[in-house]
C-alpha cells in the first residue's frame, strides 16, 4: 500500500511535473491541451491549483500527475506510476518543492525612497556579514533592510525588489515582472563578456565578495530560466555564461535544462566547478561553501575564472580577428 500522504503530496506537484516533462512555464495562462487525440489550435488547458488537476474547456478531459505519467511513459499500473513518478522526482525524502516566492503586499511604482530608507537601516541586521558578503559589495547594490517586516531588500531596479525574510524561510518579490538580478549585463554584452549565472542574489554577491571584478547574474529561483534565455536571444548575448544553479537535485535538473536551451540558440555556456570539487561536493551551493570553507573556495573562484578568461580567448582566436558579432 502506498501512504495516502505520499500520493496527495506528489499530485501536489503537477505544477513541477509540467515544467519538467513539458515545459509548461506559466500555469496561471492556458496552454496547450495534453489530450493525443485532441488537435488543440487554441490553448485551450488550464491547471486547478484546488483540485490539483489540469482540464481541457474544449475536450473536456481532466489529467492529475498520475494520469499524465500514464499519458508520457504508457505505465498502466498504478504502483508503477507512483515509482515512475520517485524516479524523476528522486527519491521522496529528498522532493522539495520549487522556491516558493511570493508577491509582496507593496504596491508602489516607483520604489526608489523604499530603497533609501531600507538602505539607511541595514546595519541593523547582521544577516548579510554572517553570510560573509562584504560591506562595499552591500553598498555597491544599496541593499537594504526592512526594520518593520525584518526583510533584506535587494533591488533589482527601481521599480522592483526581491526580498528574504531574517526571521523565516520567506522569500518574497515585487508584483509584476520576475527581474533577475543585473540583467542588464546581458543587454550590454560583448565578445569577452563572461557571466556567472546562480539561483540566488546571496550565491552572487559570495562570487563578488571573492572576486570583485567577476560579473553575476541571480535567476532569482530556477523557474526563470526562461527569461534569461529570452533576454538572451533579445539582445543578443555575445559571450559566454558559467552555469552556477545550486548543487542539488533541482539545481542540477534546471542547469541541465537551461545549458541544452543555450545550445539550441547557439551561446556557448559551461557547468561551474566551483563547489563541486570541494570535500566531495558536499556544500548545497555558493553562500554554503563560503560559510563553510571560504579558503577552498577563494581559491577555486580564482583558479576556474582565469580558466574561463583562457577558454574564451581561444574561443574569440577560433573566432578569427574578422569576426562580427551582432
Amino acid at each position: 500500500m502506498i501512504p495516502e500522504e505520499e500520493i496527495e503530496k506528489f499530485k501536489g506537484m503537477l505544477p513541477e511535473y509540467l515544467y519538467i516533462q513539458h515545459n509548461i512555464t506559466n500555469i496561471k495562462k492556458h496552454f496547450q491541451c495534453l489530450n493525443p487525440n485532441h488537435t488543440d489550435k487554441h490553448p485551450s488547458m488550464s491547471y486547478s491549483s484546488q483540485y490539483k488537476i489540469c482540464k481541457c474547456f474544449a475536450c473536456g478531459v481532466r489529467y492529475d500527475i498520475y494520469d499524465l505519467v500514464e499519458l508520457d511513459y504508457d505505465i498502466k499500473n498504478f504502483k508503477d506510476k507512483h515509482n515512475k513518478l520517485l524516479e524523476i522526482f528522486n527519491e521522496l525524502n529528498k522532493i522539495t518543492p520549487l522556491i516558493n516566492i511570493k508577491d509582496d503586499e507593496y504596491t508602489i511604482k516607483n520604489f526608489s525612497k523604499y530603497f533609501n530608507y531600507c538602505y539607511s537601516n541595514i546595519s541593523h541586521s547582521n544577516y548579510l556579514a554572517n553570510r560573509g558578503i562584504k560591506e562595499d559589495i552591500i553598498t555597491k547594490y544599496k541593499i537594504g533592510f526592512d526594520d518593520n517586516r525584518k526583510l533584506i531588500i535587494f533591488p533589482l531596479n527601481e521599480n522592483s525588489y526581491f526580498a528574504r525574510s531574517t526571521t523565516s524561510n520567506e522569500k518574497y518579490k515585487s508584483k509584476g515582472i520576475s527581474y533577475l538580478f543585473n540583467e542588464d549585463l546581458i543587454k550590454y554584452s560583448d565578445k569577452n563578456s563572461i557571466i556567472y549565472v546562480t539561483e540566488s542574489i546571496i550565491d552572487s554577491l559570495s562570487l563578488e565578495s571573492i572576486l570583485p571584478t567577476i560579473k553575476t547574474i541571480a535567476l532569482n529561483g530556477t523557474t526563470n530560466i526562461n527569461r534569461l534565455i529570452n533576454l538572451s536571444k533579445e539582445y543578443d548575448y555575445k559571450g559566454i555564461f558559467i552555469l552556477s544553479l545550486d548543487n542539488d537535485y533541482y539545481g542540477k535538473l534546471y542547469q541541465d535544462k537551461l545549458k541544452k536551451e543555450l545550445d539550441d540558440i547557439g551561446i556557448i555556456s559551461y557547468p561551474n566547478n566551483l563547489i563541486n570539487t570541494i570535500e566531495d561536493g558536499k556544500y548545497k551551493d555558493i553562500n554554503e561553501t563560503l560559510i563553510n570553507n571560504k579558503e577552498k573556495l577563494i581559491y577555486n573562484v580564482n583558479f576556474f575564472d582565469k580558466q574561463y578568461h583562457n577558454i574564451l580567448d581561444k574561443i574569440n582566436v577560433e573566432r578569427g580577428d574578422d569576426y562580427e558579432l551582432g
